[in-house]
């Protein structure tokens, strides 16, 4: 049997040769459809509700190190105003290194005959942290194991355009504007483009067909393409499936 520590190293080499290919740092969401606040703040009190979110995602389950993503979130418009309040947590761990987010969303609405078009602001900060000296290394001289642990506190902030209708809409957001060192081995945490778009189709007066999108991208990486198609049944049951280009299929 692989030892813990081991599976750690493993785990950290694949992510070492990922960031350096990628650099796809911020965490995935499957789900995205059910979660945008997490990504662009405009989306702060569009429902014209309470809404109250929580999402976990466990990759590669049963392997030590593998990542693991907790998000909550919850918005509301205030009453009578174009304004809408959020608030978000979501905890990232990917091995040895853990990074806790918390932010607020600001959203300010204009309503346009049919459609609405939202001007959104996040700010915040990450709990960044890595622990190198949990990992038996063969050796543990080098500098990235005696100077093993990074706690850092790092402020940022972000915005995000939403326009929609009752059946439609369109998105544009970078959630995060400011680029830090988040490692001892000088990772730099690249800015994330986000572009997202769906649609509802009314096939009868039992299923809904919503297809959505997502592009995500940043100038060292490919653009990841994450596709959804889902039928709602009576407006209460999702069936549908996901695709992540070069990455996963799934089903919802």
């Amino acid at each position: 049997m692989v030892k813990k520590n081991t599976l750690y190293l493993i785990t950290i080499g694949v992510l070492a040769i990922v960031s350096k290919s990628y650099t796809q740092q911020q965490a995935q969401y499957s789900m995205y459809m059910f979660n945008p606040l997490a990504i662009n703040p405009a989306y702060a009190g569009s429902n014209d509700a309470l809404i109250i979110t929580g999402i976990y995602r466990n990759q590669w389950a049963g392997f030590d190190g593998a990542p693991k993503t907790q998000t909550l979130t919850f918005h509301s418009p205030l009453k009578q105003e174009n304004i809408g309040l959020g608030f978000s947590i979501v905890n990232d761990k990917i091995g040895v290194t853990n990074t806790t987010g918390i932010n607020l969303d600001f959203s300010y609405r204009i309503k346009l005959n049919n459609h609405q078009l939202s001007f959104g602001l996040k700010g915040g900060f990450d709990i960044f942290n890595s622990n190198y000296s949990s990992i038996n290394a063969f050796d543990n001289t080098e500098s990235i194991y005696t100077n093993s642990n990074n706690n850092l506190l790092l402020p940022n902030f972000g915005f995000g355009i939403y326009y929609y209708s009752n059946n439609a809409y369109l998105g544009l957001s970078v959630p995060k504007l400011l680029e830090h060192k988040t490692t001892i081995i000088n990772s730099l945490e690249e800015r994330h483009y986000f572009l997202t778009a769906g649609k509802v189709i009314k096939m009868n007066s039992i299923v809904d067909f919503k297809p959505s999108i997502i592009l995500q991208y940043n100038l060292n990486a490919p653009i990841t393409i994450n596709l959804n198609t889902s039928f709602l049944i009576l407006n209460k049951i999702w069936i549908g499936a996901f695709y992540r280009s070069k990455d996963a299929i799934g089903a919802t």
